[in-house]
């Protein structure tokens, strides 16, 4: 598998993660702003985890050699799934909600990158 040109890689997105919910019960969001994403408009569907059929807004690819800080995406899905809420990111002035993260591995079994669905 070839890697996709460096230069498609341009963009900076924010992942904010539910961490916890304070004394006065709101959640509270931890922000990680990535960059050297790419966002890709969407109109396929997907299933969430549990079983849901969702039409995606858009398609945001976090790669393992271009994108700074490279982070575990999955875990931290995880860890705001565990806090009651799904993982949300703003990209252009937009926020939308994280609806599936796949990790994408090469030929030798290394992560690659990960593709995130957002509604």
């Amino acid at each position: 598998m070839r890697k996709p040109p460096k230069h498609i890689y341009g963009m900076t997105v924010t992942f904010h993660v539910a961490t916890g919910i304070d004394r006065w019960s709101a959640v509270t969001w931890t922000d990680y702003p990535i960059s050297g994403v790419n966002v890709q408009p969407s109109h396929d569907t997907a299933r969430t985890k549990d079983n849901t059929e969702v039409s995606l807004k858009a398609i945001v690819f976090v790669d393992s050699a271009y994108s700074n800080p490279f982070l575990s995406l999955l875990a931290l899905q995880n860890q705001s799934e565990a806090n009651g809420h799904q993982m949300k990111v703003t990209w252009g002035g937009s926020d939308m909600t994280v609806a599936s993260v796949e990790p994408i591995y090469d030929e030798f079994c290394r992560l690659d990158h990960f593709e995130v669905g957002c509604i």
